[in-house]
């Protein structure tokens, strides 16, 4: 006999590691993953909401001690803000937007996309075990 249930068991959505959708770039320097960044975000249509997920070198980097919350004229924020980096916040940081890009130098995703870079090839080798769902290859000439 089946067991009464209240109400349907809906499925759960799968997310990534950040985001629903995501995307590392991983295989090249990190300045060239923000030029790729860029200019992917020019070819998509405007009204796409995208974000972009990187990690800082800035060694010398402090905690600010008050966040910062400034909007500009048109109504547009700019902030500096203490959240951390987690399993837990990035998901609900991330869910408003329709694409997650991300530095796999420093931050893994579900989905990867390599970039061939002679340069770079050391670093790409430590990251085998991470490249499980690879969309595509990009080489640079």
């Amino acid at each position: 006999m089946k067991k009464h249930q209240k109400h349907v068991q809906l499925a759960r959505r799968k997310s990534g590691f950040h985001a629903v959708n995501e995307i590392a770039f991983v295989g090249t320097k990190c300045a060239e993953v923000k030029k790729i960044v860029q200019s992917v975000a020019e070819k998509l249509p405007s009204g796409t909401r995208l974000a972009y997920l990187d990690a800082s070198h800035d060694k010398e980097a402090t905690l600010p001690r008050v966040e910062s919350f400034t909007f500009n004229s048109s109504g547009f924020l700019n902030a500096t803000t203490l959240l951390k980096s987690d399993k837990y916040n990035d998901p609900l940081l991330f869910s408003g937007y329709d694409l997650l890009l991300i530095n796999g130098n420093h931050y893994r995703a579900n989905q990867q996309i390599v970039v061939l870079d002679t340069d770079k090839k050391a670093s790409l080798q430590k990251r085998l075990d991470q490249l499980d769902n690879v969309q595509f290859l990009i080489r640079l000439t």
